[in-house]
């Protein structure tokens, strides 16, 4: 079914009561609002082009598994589960290597993911190839892509219905790795990780958000969706400096491309259509 008659049959079950499939909201002044393209985040590409330290740091994190991600590339197995591999544009290339080199790097004691994937797996692989003591947890109400991983810790509902308490031991060098609806309303996923797990995390927090194309808008081929979750995130950059911006998948493929075309990043493939979207952040 095409994206603009799955939006049609979801929107009509919603306003005639049928079904909640999302979200309808009447405003009087909605065509004066600039499309999701048209968005501008220029407070946020200072922020990013300042951050070039950093990014530099982690490319050199990525060089440094060289050889465990060359070996993943040409299908290395990961014992007893579902093997992670870069031929997925779910969770692609560059930001699968952030997350296992990030995570050989720093070695949490504790990883906490919303919505369970491909980076369960990059996550779970480098845990066992690092040999560190590290608890993953996935909160998912549907984590098809990860029952066979061993030794994670599933909790299979949605983050609501979880509640604060599978992020109540988080600590300072530990991961919360969010991939959820990307939808912010109240009582939304996003709502509840902006306004209650981050205010409540501890400094030192690794903090990761999946989609995120800032400084650029939202893809003009997603505008069916009706993501708005990094407009939040945008602010919570651009207003204050409670966050640290460690790496931004999609800035450095799009701005930084010297940065890494020598490196093993270039050597794996992308498929068609895929984004790079990962932005990982640390809590100050």
């Amino acid at each position: 079914m095409p994206p603009g008659a799955k939006r049609l049959a979801a929107g009509l079950a919603t306003v005639l009561g049928i079904k909640p499939l999302g979200f309808f909201i009447p405003c009087r002044y909605a065509g004066q609002a600039a499309s999701s393209g048209a968005a501008s985040f220029a407070r946020v590409a200072e922020i990013f082009a300042n951050a070039g330290e950093n990014f530099g740091a982690v490319i050199g994190d990525i060089e440094a598994c060289a050889s465990e991600l060359r070996t993943i590339a040409a299908g290395g197995q990961l014992a007893g589960g579902a093997k992670p591999h870069f031929r997925q544009g779910l969770f692609p290339r560059l930001d699968a290597a952030t997350a296992y080199a990030l995570a050989r790097r720093y070695q949490p004691r504790r990883i906490v993911e919303i919505g369970a994937g491909y980076s369960t797996r990059f996550l779970a692989t480098a845990i066992a190839e690092g040999g560190f003591d590290c608890r993953l947890t996935t909160i998912d109400p549907s984590p098809r892509k990860v029952v066979n991983l061993p030794g994670i810790e599933i909790i299979e509902t949605t983050v609501q219905e979880a509640g604060q308490t599978p992020f109540d031991d988080l600590s300072p060098g530990d991961f919360l790795v969010v991939d959820s609806s990307h939808i912010l309303m109240p009582g939304s996923d996003v709502d509840m990780v902006l306004n209650a797990i981050l205010p409540a995390a501890p400094r030192g927090l690794l903090v990761h958000f999946h989609d995120i194309f800032l400084p650029d808008a939202y893809p003009r081929e997603w505008d069916w969706r009706a993501y708005n979750e990094q407009n939040a995130v945008a602010a919570l950059l651009a207003g204050g400096d409670a966050f640290e911006v460690v790496f931004a998948s999609h800035y450095a493929v799009t701005r930084l491309r010297d940065l890494w075309a020598g490196t093993v990043i270039a050597e794996i493939g992308l498929p068609d259509g895929a984004f790079e979207t990962s932005l990982w952040l640390r809590k100050r």
